[in-house]
């Protein structure tokens, strides 16, 4: 799954501001030549994530996949559809954030499961997650590195027990990522672990990859995602069934994210008058980053940090929504 505010599939604990709509759409691909065949085989998806911030704590968010690749048709059948939402506990402060998602997986589907693709059932699921990130900007200024650490249960189907069913995943992400420049670098690791599965007897064999890319804003006001996944995944050899599966060895990843104020409103900020002349540079950026709470204002900050290392005195910073 990608989307929402985070990395990819690592997700972030900080919920979006209210009002706020995040449209994330991902294009995915994979290519691979078989022995004895006179063409690729081809895997595509193509995935929207809707995300909606209703109060300063609470997200709702809908995931689609309105095209899969099935290896058999020129236009592939849409893929599973998850509705959810996020909370930003009261356990957090600026460094430590914590938070918890849920979600109701529906097997909007044609054909399951997918070829190269993660195991999906094909019944409806519901899954809950645990969400912790770690905001180093805070700490140290010089490298404003954030990291993403998630954990969650999915139960595939609802209408079997808890931890008992074969088809029942554990959800795993971390990542990291930093400005540099006028990008985001970003690296994350994540898998789907089969909680008990009597074809599943080693943690190779389960859906499972790193993933590294860049963001970075571009024409159009539009967050532009790049980046490369690699399967950590076992080949199944002669065993593979329906959960021992053959995942895509690598995927090329290209996104489209575009965040957006419903109720236009703008948020002021003043930084001190005396900060150029008996602040450091270190203190100018820790006021630049409080007006920054999303990648998309992240970048922005990046892009302008030369230009406030040279001024004296800084004015207003209108918020990023609002250019």
């Amino acid at each position: 799954m990608f989307g929402g505010r985070g990395i990819l599939r690592a997700q972030s604990a900080e919920v979006i501001e209210p009002n706020r709509l995040y449209v994330n759409s991902y294009l995915s691909a994979f290519f691979l030549q078989e022995s004895g065949a006179t063409s690729l085989t081809k895997d595509y998806g193509i995935s929207t994530n809707v995300t909606l911030g209703l109060y300063h704590n609470f997200e709702v968010y809908a995931h689609l996949r309105p095209y899969q690749d099935d290896q058999r048709n020129v236009w592939g059948a849409p893929g599973d559809t998850q509705i959810g939402f996020k909370y930003h506990t009261p356990f957090s402060n600026s460094i430590v954030h914590t938070g918890l998602r849920f979600f109701l997986n529906m097997p909007t589907g044609r054909d399951f499961p997918i070829a190269f693709e993660p195991f999906s059932s094909g019944k409806p699921g519901i899954a809950g997650m645990g969400l912790l990130t770690i905001d180093f900007t805070e700490v140290v200024s010089v490298l404003p590195l954030k990291t993403h650490f998630n954990f969650g249960y999915f139960d595939q189907n609802i209408h079997d027990q808890f931890f008992l069913d074969q088809e029942d995943q554990y959800l795993l992400a971390a990542g990291m990522k930093f400005p540099l420049r006028s990008f985001i670098v970003f690296a994350e690791y994540s898998a789907e672990v089969f909680a008990k599965n009597q074809y599943i007897t080693d943690y190779r064999m389960n859906s499972q990859r790193m993933t590294q890319g860049i963001k970075f804003l571009g024409p159009w006001n539009l967050i532009y995602d790049f980046a490369f996944d690699v399967s950590l995944s076992s080949s199944p050899g002669n065993e593979k069934n329906e959960f021992r599966k053959e995942y895509a060895d690598w995927k090329l990843i290209f996104g489209l994210n575009y965040p957006f104020a419903i109720q236009k409103t703008t948020h002021k900020k003043h930084f001190p008058q005396n900060l150029g002349n008996h602040s450091s540079s270190d203190e100018k950026y820790r006021y630049q980053r409080e007006n920054f709470k999303d990648s998309m204002q992240e970048i922005e900050a990046s892009l302008n940090a030369k230009k406030l290392e040279k001024k004296q005195t800084t004015d207003t910073d209108n918020d990023a929504q609002d250019n």
